[in-house]
């Protein structure tokens, strides 16, 4: 897939969040990276998560999501729409992060949706 699809894919997993998410992201930005150090990463979270934040919080470079590209069409075998899908699962976790969910509590919610332990979904 092209880096110029995929981006459109990510766009639009940006603009199928719910508008009182969007309204709650404070300092974040979305990147899209060819691949993770380890080269298994999905996505990653780089920053101060909002509940980290206090009151010497300013002037700070925004906060990252950061979405690994060859990770996720990996993950998908280059199935366009398990790409679209992915990206939309990885992109709720970071966010997740952004706004201070340890990992515990996103994989017990990613479980509630459906995404982990079953045949197809994340884990």
């Amino acid at each position: 897939m092209t880096s110029e699809v995929f981006e459109k894919l990510v766009a639009e997993a940006i603009d199928a969040l719910p508008e009182r998410v969007v309204e709650a992201l404070d300092n974040v930005a979305v990147c899209i990276e060819d691949d993770s150090e380890d080269g298994e990463c999905l996505g990653e979270y780089v920053g101060i998560s909002q509940i980290e934040r206090d009151d010497g919080y300013s002037g700070v470079l925004p906060d990252q999501v950061i979405l690994y590209q060859d990770a996720i069409e990996d993950e998908c075998e280059d199935d366009p729409d398990r790409i679209r899908e992915e990206i939309g699962r990885t992109l709720w976790h970071e966010i997740a992060h952004h706004f201070g969910w340890e990992d515990d509590a996103v994989y017990h919610m990613e479980e509630k949706k459906g995404w982990r332990g079953q045949e197809g979904g994340r884990g």
